[in-house]
């Protein structure tokens, strides 16, 4: 039987007298002290989101069936700033007149209002041209290229009704993203895809590249130059080639001009596609056996830009952490990067800026970016929490954030959200041991983001509750429950043995009771009864640890003790009902077995509360909740009755509760 904080999810009376230490309820008194807290009246659906990354410019909730998609930004030259979205999904206009916001902050990005809503603008990017603002892009899902224009800071907007007012082409299948538009050698620069054939998606995507002298007026269709569109072959990268797109233009080093694009593949390395633009802009070249280079997160949209102070390049890309390594990189987003090259060829991964552990509902993906001084200043599209539900996928954001990252160029991967700990010394690679399953510590800004996400991924009721405790204990009750919830999954593990089971429940004991400093690796423990959830949080065990380790002895004691009192429950559950199984019941004796068994089971988590110094975070937060080990001893009692009413008829007793 597990309690999944207050649910009622039951499991074959076997299970029961097998496992004592249903990790799922570890903390149940502490989940009662949780509502104890909440304010009067207070409903589960008005629990605030855990706190999104950056600013938040815009919101959809998933319910709607409409997402947030392609951002982009410009900075104005009196200083203020402009953000754009467009809108997709089953409920969204996208296949016929698609919509797109447009938002200005005056205050370099704290706050955001919207300033215009336009119709028939999809995909499209936001920049600046001799002072003026213009907005570049499809009026639809694959459909004909618009140029706007704003001469009041995107609050009005022109109107595209022919080619001298800004109908660019008109004979549709176009694709792209909000992507740079780069002035280089008297020209300006955009990369534009088109599907021909008129099938699928991403299969049949031509590169292709536009360009116009600087000195033109954009608004007028004959000004530009439109190089022949470059069709991608299936047997290219190995068989592995779906499809090209979302290019960037950049100038090489030496001047020459190359359009950088995503490329879609089924494995897990991620490459981009490098392709030659000749010096007119009338002709794209590819040489398959070359131009597919490595780089980390090119399976998803990425912008690159060269920085004017240092004429290093810098990208933001959607990257894949080596934990969450697997085919198909392109439906990972959960954590965005910054990089760095100086040839545009080998990229090193600089410093990570926003990670979520979940990568089914999470997203930090399509950014753009601008330089702003010493900073670096974007927008991007983000799956996250929000109290209504969340996303719903990683794909389908529901907000359009801003972030500024200051002094961008001083990062390093040590102030990555998530990095390596002490331990760690540079050498043999950088991104892979950046998130191996090794000793790692967490940014403090998003330490709880991401305890709050792996809470999510194991109990949703507790996460609920966990989410509403005062800060001081907020941390230490979900690091204690996390390990507790580990160490239960690995007792309850179909991959390993009864005698393993005892012997690595020892040595995760020791650890945490920092007997030892030997890292803890559990992903070998994975069962076939083990949830996604569980094998993520299998992963973060080192993390939970070391954050134990580096707590104040006040919070720190009370944890460890009651850990320490769960794991050695755990090791004589193994021993006592280890050959329990099936037809065969196994059943505790006598009185003294049963209570120190149901303390065990739930009254020890009690003492968490309880223990050490009154004013300490854990006791003081929770402070008057006394006689925890009764309360849990009673609950335990209780939800193995509610299981097994004719067993329990009559007596407490361990006969009807554990039958032989």
């Amino acid at each position: 039987m597990r309690l999944r904080g207050v649910s009622t999810q039951y499991e074959p009376h076997e299970r029961l007298v097998r496992r004592s230490l249903g990790a799922y309820d570890v903390l149940t008194p502490l989940l009662i002290a949780g509502w104890l807290l909440a304010p009067a009246g207070f409903a589960l659906a008005t629990i605030p989101s855990a706190t999104v990354p950056g600013v938040v410019v815009a919101h959809r909730a998933a319910s709607t069936g409409i997402y947030i998609g392609s951002p982009s930004l410009a900075l104005l030259p009196d200083g203020s700033y402009v953000a754009s979205h467009d809108e997709f999904g089953p409920r969204s206009a996208e296949h016929t007149q698609a919509i797109t916001h447009v938002y200005g902050s005056n205050d370099r990005g704290e706050s955001w209002r919207r300033l215009s809503t336009i119709e028939g603008s999809f995909w499209s990017s936001l920049f600046t041209h001799r002072g003026t603002l213009y907005l570049l892009g499809p009026d639809k899902h694959h459909g004909n290229v618009l140029i706007r224009r704003s001469s009041d800071g995107g609050r009005t907007w022109t109107t595209p009704g022919n080619a001298t007012t800004g109908l660019l082409r008109a004979d549709g299948q176009y694709h792209c993203a909000p992507m740079p538009v780069l002035e280089h050698n008297g020209r300006l620069w955009r990369a534009m895809e088109r599907r021909d054939p008129p099938e699928a998606w991403g299969t049949h995507y031509r590169a292709g590249v536009m360009s116009l002298p600087v000195d033109a007026d954009p608004l007028v269709a004959a000004n530009w130059t439109w190089a022949e569109f470059l069709p991608s072959d299936r047997a290219w990268n190995g068989g592995d080639m779906g499809g090209w797109l979302e290019g960037n233009v950049v100038a090489t080093p030496d001047g020459r001009l190359v359009n950088l694009l995503r490329v879609h593949v089924r494995q897990p390395d991620e490459k981009m596609a490098w392709v030659d633009i000749s010096p007119d802009g009338r002709k794209l070249s590819f040489d398959p056996a070359t131009g597919f280079l490595p780089f980390t997160g090119g399976a998803k949209k990425f912008v690159i830009r060269r920085d004017p102070q240092t004429s290093r390049y810098v990208a933001l890309a959607t990257v894949v952490p080596e934990r969450h390594r697997r085919e198909s990189p392109s439906s990972i987003r959960n954590t965005l990067a910054l990089l760095d090259s100086a040839d545009l060829r080998t990229w090193e991964v600089r410093c990570v800026l926003l990670y979520h552990p979940d990568t089914a509902r999470h997203g930090f993906q399509y950014p753009d970016f601008q330089f702003d001084g010493a900073d670096l200043v974007a927008v991007v599209r983000t799956a996250y929490d929000d109290g209504e539900g969340g996303a719903h996928n990683a794909h389908d954001a529901n907000f359009l954030t801003f972030h500024r990252w200051r002094d961008f160029r001083r990062l390093t991967v040590a102030d990555s959200v998530v990095g390596l700990g002490a331990g760690w010394t540079e050498g043999g690679g950088l991104f892979p041991e950046l998130f191996n399953a090794g000793r790692l510590w967490l940014n403090r800004r998003v330490q709880e983001q991401v305890l709050l996400g792996l809470l999510q991924g194991v109990s949703r009721s507790f996460y609920l509750t966990v989410r509403i405790l005062p800060r001081p204990v907020r941390e230490p009750i979900a690091v204690a429950y996390l390990l507790a919830r580990i160490a239960d999954t690995l007792a309850d593990t179909d991959a390993l043995p009864v005698e393993r089971r005892i012997e690595e429940l020892r040595l995760l004991r020791d650890r945490i009771d920092s007997h030892h400093s030997a890292a803890v690796v559990l992903d070998a423990m994975v069962g076939s009864r083990t949830t996604p959830g569980e094998r993520e949080l299998l992963r973060w065990v080192e993390n939970l640890i070391n954050i134990v380790d580096t707590t104040p002895p006040e919070t720190r004691d009370p944890i460890r003790n009651v850990l320490h009192t769960i794991t050695t429950g755990q090791e004589l559950d193994l021993i006592r009902f280890g050959a329990a199984g099936g037809d065969r019941l196994i059943a505790l004796q006598t009185d003294a077995e049963l209570d120190d068994y149901t303390y065990r089971v739930a009254g020890v988590r009690g003492r968490v509360l309880d223990q050490g110094d009154a004013d300490a975070p854990v006791s003081a937060g929770l402070a008057g909740f006394q006689g925890a080990d009764d309360a849990g001893r009673t609950l335990w009692q209780g939800a193995a009755a509610r299981e097994h009413p004719a067993r329990s008829a009559g007596r407490p007793s361990p006969g009807p509760l554990l039958p032989a």
